[in-house]
């Protein structure tokens, strides 16, 4: 449950993944969401098996890590809303095509790290770490952190099917640009935000 509602919320990696499934289809999108539940599940070991204190030295980091997050988001949303801009830019693959592994790679790489130092992230766990009796069974805190990371992938499943549904019924390439034009002003927002904040 604790994975699901962590994943439900909509934010900048939440609005990357959608975009991933408009603009390149489900297996993508599905690569970025598996590299968001995978940051979820480094967070989740960390706070159950080492207990509150090395969350809480992270937690205790939050500007650094909201400065670096914020630059990121800001420099991920100016490059998406340049490619929605620039015609000449390549847009989605084609039917049937494949990505290779280092097309899979980038997209999972990108959520990983933006999820791992997004400082909501950090807050989030350092709370609920404190929250759970283990007794300082890494048995126990395995099977939790791996309990969160199959919530959380539930999550980022159903939204990079939904970016590939949406692609569908946005198949004119127009519609795309602009719904990943807005996608990247939205997440570049969000980092000024957080720069603001």
């Amino acid at each position: 449950m604790f994975g699901l509602t962590l994943a439900a919320a909509v934010g900048p990696i939440a609005l990357l993944i959608l975009n991933y499934g408009v603009s390149r289809g489900f297996r993508t999108a599905f690569a970025a969401g598996c590299g968001a539940a995978g940051a979820d599940f480094i967070y989740a070991l960390l706070a159950f098996a080492a207990g509150a204190q090395i969350v809480s030295w992270l937690a205790g980091n939050e500007a650094g890590f909201r400065r670096v997050s914020s630059l990121v988001l800001i420099l991920l949303g100016l490059w998406m809303l340049w490619r929605a801009c620039s015609p000449g830019v390549a847009r989605r693959p084609a039917a049937g095509t494949v990505p290779s592994a280092a097309d899979a790679a980038r997209p999972f790489t990108t959520t990983f790290l933006l999820t791992l130092v997004n400082p909501l992230t950090v807050l989030v766990f350092a709370s609920f770490a404190g929250q759970l009796p283990l007794g300082g069974s890494p048995g126990a805190a395995a099977a939790l952190a791996l309990a969160v990371f199959a919530g959380s992938l539930m999550v980022q499943t159903g939204l990079a099917l939904g970016g590939a549904a949406l692609a569908r019924v946005l198949s004119n390439p127009r519609w795309q640009r602009l719904l990943n034009g807005l996608s990247g002003a939205i997440i570049a927002a969000f980092g000024v935000y957080g720069v603001w904040r």
